[in-house]
């Protein structure tokens, strides 16, 4: 009686474990909708993180700049102010304050060099080559050409072009990573008369005209200059870039 009972449990046992056990066919498909849901959601994963490290290295260099200015302002004993500086004075003593790889010739638009030899020709990265926000043309570089140098981490470009306008422009994640678009990883500040460094865009610099200067329809070749602004202020900024 008790040898029967023993084999009615090991017979249910087996059943059970046989109801429960997932067919081959099942297996596969179960990978396969992981996988698919997987190859929908990653490329967005891989966006978000890209662009947070952006806008983490925005934040770092904005405080760099301020930092800059700061012990500017305690050498020479005053705020630095757009005019304190005349044409193409600026940059040499903003640069003091800085390790960097090179320093590019006032002008000069082949500045980064992909290799480690300064004197390889090559292969260059233009300056020119950098696009609007909305990608739709190339930029204007005006607001590059009165001092440029590249550091481990960052280029950045100096506008002195009279006293009453400097902008100080950064490619947060260098001139050698993608993707070397305005409002992406270029960004620009703007030193006020007073000494204030603000956002290009915030409301009272040259560039507030979001429509023209922030704008996914904009064709004007400093579209992107003002999104700086935009980019440190709006918290939907980052989820919507074109």
């Amino acid at each position: 009686m008790k040898t029967d009972t023993c084999f009615g449990i090991i017979r249910l046992h087996k059943n059970i474990l046989h109801k429960n056990a997932f067919t081959l066919a099942e297996v596969l498909i179960t990978l396969g909708i992981i996988g698919i849901v997987a190859a929908m959601t990653l490329p967005a994963i891989i966006h978000q993180q890209n662009t947070k490290k952006l806008e983490v290295a925005l934040q770092k260099n904005y405080s760099i700049i301020q930092q800059v200015l700061q012990r500017m302002e305690l050498d020479i004993g005053e705020t630095p102010k757009s005019t304190n500086f005349d044409y193409l004075e600026f940059a040499p003593e903003f640069l003091k304050y800085f390790n960097y790889v090179n320093k590019c010739s006032e002008g000069n638009e082949n500045c980064a060099s992909k290799t480690e030899d300064e004197n390889d020709p090559t292969i260059t990265t233009l300056i020119k080559e950098y696009k609007t926000y909305n990608k739709s043309r190339n930029v204007s570089t005006t607001y590059f050409d009165d001092g440029k140098f590249r550091t481990l981490n960052e280029f950045y470009m100096i506008e002195n072009q009279n006293p009453n306008l400097l902008i100080i422009t950064v490619d947060i994640n260098g001139i050698l990573k993608r993707p070397n678009l305005w409002g992406h990883d270029l960004f620009s500040f703007q030193l006020l008369q007073n000494g204030k460094l603000v956002p290009a865009g915030a409301p009272g610099t040259n560039f507030a005209n979001k429509n023209t200067y922030c704008s996914t329809t904009s064709t004007n070749a400093l579209n992107g200059l003002g999104c700086t602004y935009y980019a440190l202020t709006d918290k939907n900024y980052w989820k919507n870039l074109p």
